[in-house]
């Protein structure tokens, strides 16, 4: 009859673990507490031991950190899961494993959201954004709400022209503006991946090349029209000029200057006074700067009324300015936000409102939506430039240059020279006349 041990209890443990050597604790056959004496200091282990043609001796915890009841139920997990196998190989191979492991996270592949930050980064020091806070945040948040969540793990050394169509699809349609910057920034996005981070093999295809992804998105022809920016009627320009005129602060003088010269808010908020010739009366903004930088530099002429503006702004300026022509009162040393000039035009229009008037809207847009729609700088500054131009039949190219369209890509900004410039300095004056012809009344 095989001897039965006695099943020792958390006691006996206690008393044993001042007896050098190893004591055989029942309960799980094999199953040991094994006692070593260093000087006076003893260290405890717990042994699962196995004899025979496959014997074994593995440690499996240690005294008091696992009792004698948790040591007992982890070695019978073990035996239960491990059954008639070597414990001490199957402890090398785990070990293996979590070595390998570790080794696969050094040699981990960086993921987009591991790298979109690191490129934005990279933008921001070189200096590529027309307008570095705005425009890192407009690009982020875009980033962070269409590409991320369902692309964020995307691997960029493995990501498919497949991969990133997917992505688009749900904002290709209805988001068509959108969906056309953030594919511009996604394909910048591995170049520099490629050529810079060298994350991407130099042999791989540009994921999010327009070439690549025609085939896989639906056609253009299917996209929501996008909706013009509104603007207001020639008729409504004179009365509203009158009253933006009225307005102090820089924000109106921005709005008013970004207006008389047909400009983007951009090209405005970002004005430095080096770009300004005081003498021959020119505003020339660099062809980085412009929208459309194949379109060259943009050489604006200034009317009397333009000129007013800066002389005033130039008494004003002071050293915290940074050399904008209208820095930000809420921000050190840097220009007004991007949603400064609108705001000032939705301030206007609710006292219009207030007063019973119809307020500064798009009329056509308003009647179409059947709720005000209030015109923006944008489109002012532009369409209703536009608008007003041609109903003076003012000649087509001076028309196209001062709005920095294209007349012909081949001359890039050659053809824009002394007489052009002159052509555009009638055409502008005219137009700051008839802006403030309210005013002078």
């Amino acid at each position: 009859m095989p001897k039965v041990l006695k099943l020792l209890t958390n006691r006996d443990i206690k008393l044993l673990a001042t007896q050098p050597g190893r004591h055989s604790v029942g309960g799980v056959k094999g199953l040991m507490l094994q006692v070593k004496d260093y000087g006076g200091v003893f260290s405890c282990s717990w042994l699962l031991r196995r004899q025979g043609a496959d014997s074994f001796t593995c440690t499996i915890g240690s005294y008091p950190i696992l009792s004698v009841d948790q040591a007992r139920q982890k070695a019978m997990e073990l035996l239960a899961i491990h059954g008639d196998a070597n414990l001490v190989e199957v402890k090398k191979a785990e070990r293996a494993r979590r070595i390998e492991a570790k080794r696969n996270a050094e040699r981990h592949e960086p993921t987009i959201s591991d790298l979109i930050s690191k490129w934005l980064d990279w933008k921001e020091l070189r200096g590529e954004w027309k307008d570095s806070i705005q425009a890192r945040y407009k690009a982020e948040q875009r980033i962070q709400r269409h590409i991320i969540p369902n692309g964020g793990n995307l691997i960029v050394s493995q990501a498919t022209a497949e991969d990133i169509s997917e992505l688009f699809k749900p904002i290709w349609l209805e988001l068509p503006a959108t969906a056309d910057i953030l594919l511009n920034l996604m394909k910048n996005f591995f170049v520099w991946a490629t050529t810079v981070e060298k994350a991407r093999s130099s042999n791989l295809i540009n994921p999010a090349e327009w070439q690549y992804l025609k085939p896989l998105l639906p056609s253009k022809k299917l996209r929501r029209k996008e909706e013009h920016y509104p603007f207001l009627e020639k008729d409504q320009l004179p009365s509203f000029f009158a009253a933006l005129h009225k307005r102090e602060g820089v924000s109106p003088r921005c709005t008013e200057f970004a207006i008389l010269t047909c400009v983007r808010s951009s090209n405005a908020r970002l004005a430095r006074w080096e770009q300004i010739d005081f003498d021959k009366r020119l505003w020339i903004i660099d062809e980085e700067e412009m929208k459309v930088s194949s379109n060259g530099q943009h050489i604006v002429p200034l009317s009397d009324q333009a000129m007013r503006i800066l002389e005033k702004q130039h008494e004003l300026r002071n050293v915290d300015d940074a050399g904008f022509v209208f820095p930000s009162s809420r921000r050190f040393r840097a220009p007004l936000g991007n949603t400064a000039l609108n705001t000032v035009i939705k301030d206007l229009h609710n006292i219009e409102v207030l007063a019973g008037r119809e307020g500064w809207i798009d009329r056509r847009q308003s009647e179409k939506k059947g709720k005000p729609v209030i015109a923006v700088q944008h489109a002012i500054s532009r369409a209703t430039f536009e608008s007003w131009a041609h109903s003076i039949h003012a000649p087509e190219r001076p028309i196209q240059l001062i709005l920095h369209h294209d007349i012909d890509p081949r001359l890039g900004s050659a053809y824009d020279r002394e007489e052009s410039i002159e052509d555009k300095r009638k055409l502008l004056q005219k137009w700051a006349d008839f802006c403030f012809s309210e005013i002078y009344e």
